[in-house]
């Protein structure tokens, strides 16, 4: 069957492709950890390795973070504990960077220690985070607006995203006080002002005097349903219904519109942004958990991750031992303004990591465990 006729591709993966893909995506984040010792690779298009760079990692940080979380689990190298561990506490820097991306960092970036070591240091984090992002939430929009930091700039303060929904409602839950309640609050403002009948969402919305307006088109930016997928998942797991018909809801959707797991973005570029695929595979195996029929979404969920794994942006066909081996370059990508392009991303292979973890039965990870109760 052809990868592009739109149909869904059949069959998951074996247990043996599941762990030479996963080793392959580890193996080159050692690769580029030895590479770039001191700073954050971002991305780099499409299989040139040639990578920016940040000091501070921007919003992507703690992606790189939870890789060599991950590495350790999996690993069992105190080498790689020790990097992450070093990682983690750089994230410090961004503790009050006016963004709610802040979650994205933080969540991913010390969860894996706190859940998969106990780090107590990791743990710490996640709790002062979670508390400096609480004390952001306005009663004037009933959410936490993105902040004016990493692009937000002065309409930020009235704009609410759905890139990090998932990480916000697993981060405050870490917070006392009424954090947990401002984050179930946020999650209703963003689905009153996102959600369509069709399961579709906004990728975000801007409140003016005149109300909420919703940006763009709604299901039409694959990350941003992906994102919110992810999101209700997490919420579903929480606080139950209604967030998990909502999370069903926004599942059918994405099989509707891209059962092949190969969203084009934007719609007509021949781009696919399989990044987007990844992270709406760990949605639907955190949701089919909680599903009275989730078989029928977790063998989506394994049918998505395989065409991921079988297609030509995942690099395994390198030798062992090759630079470029575990090299997935299936995201979708602003590299310079209006320039998009398919790039090596560090969410791309952390959530294509953790799928494949999942299905392997190697690793329980924070997004797919029942939160400590």
């Amino acid at each position: 069957m052809s990868q592009n006729d739109g149909r869904l591709i059949e069959g998951a993966l074996s247990m043996e492709e599941c762990r030479n893909a996963l080793e392959a995506l580890l193996a080159r984040v050692e690769v580029l950890g030895r590479r770039f010792p001191k700073r954050v690779p971002l991305y780099a298009p499409g299989r040139s390795d040639e990578w920016t760079v940040s000091e501070g990692g921007s919003w992507v940080g703690g992606f790189w973070c939870g890789l060599w979380w991950l590495r350790a689990l999996l690993g069992h190298a105190p080498v790689d504990r020790e990097r992450a561990a070093e990682l983690c506490r750089h994230l410090r820097n961004k503790l009050d960077v006016d963004t709610v991306n802040r979650s994205l960092i933080f969540w991913y970036g010390a969860a894996g220690g706190a859940y998969g070591f106990h780090d107590e240091e990791a743990g710490a984090l996640l709790q002062e985070a979670a508390s400096r992002l609480a004390a952001t939430y306005s009663h004037d929009l009933r959410a936490i607006p993105l902040g004016t930091a990493m692009g937000g700039g002065a309409k930020g303060r009235f704009r609410i995203d759905v890139d990090s929904l998932a990480s916000l409602v697993a981060l405050l839950a870490h917070a006392g006080t009424d954090a947990p309640d401002h984050a179930r609050q946020h999650t209703d403002t963003l689905i009153a002002v996102c959600a369509t009948e069709s399961g579709a969402f906004y990728p975000g919305a801007s409140r003016s005097e005149g109300g909420w307006q919703g940006h763009g088109e709604a299901g039409a930016w694959p990350r941003g349903q992906a994102w919110v997928m992810l999101g209700l998942a997490q919420a579903a797991m929480r606080w139950g219904e209604p967030y998990i018909t909502l999370a069903q809801d926004a599942c059918r959707y994405w099989l509707r519109r891209w059962p092949s797991g190969r969203p084009l973005q934007p719609a007509g570029s021949g781009l696919y942004d399989l990044s987007a695929t990844a992270i709406a595979v760990v949605a639907m195996m955190t949701l089919a958990p909680q599903l009275a029929d989730g078989a029928d979404l977790e063998r989506h969920a394994r049918a998505q991750l395989a065409a991921i794994v079988r297609s030509e942006y995942l690099v395994l066909d390198e030798a062992a031992g090759s630079p470029l081996r575990g090299l997935f370059y299936g995201a979708c990508y602003t590299t310079r303004p209006g320039v998009i392009e398919q790039v090596e991303s560090l969410w791309g292979t952390y959530f294509l990591a953790i799928a494949l973890s999942r299905q392997a039965g190697l690793a329980a990870w924070p997004e797919i465990r029942e939160p400590t109760r």
